[in-house]
């Protein structure tokens, strides 16, 4: 009955309301941003879920590596510390 870009009349608007349904969307689009003396173009400034957690869970392998390597243990690496102790105690057992 409806359908995007398209102007609907007032026999599907006396419809719509008769099944109490609200077909409309309104939001915003960002076209471009400005940050500190430069634009930034809608590519760059808009960011999915998908990339968000990808970003989170790079921080937190780095975290967990630095963690790791410098012997200094935290709670993103505790898990690694704990598998590894296993390892070393299923090595000596063998």
């Amino acid at each position: 009955m409806c359908t995007t870009g398209r102007k609907i009349g007032s026999s599907e608007v006396a419809l719509l309301e008769k099944m109490n349904l609200k077909p409309f969307f309104y939001g915003m689009k960002v076209v471009a941003a400005y940050d500190d003396g430069s634009i930034l173009g809608a590519d760059i400034v808009s960011l999915s879920a998908e990339n968000i957690l990808a970003k989170f869970s790079e921080g937190v392998r780095n975290v967990a590596a630095i963690s790791l390597v410098t012997g200094i243990p935290s709670e993103v690496a505790v898990p690694h510390l704990v598998i590894d102790a296993f390892k070393n105690l299923a090595a000596i057992g063998l």
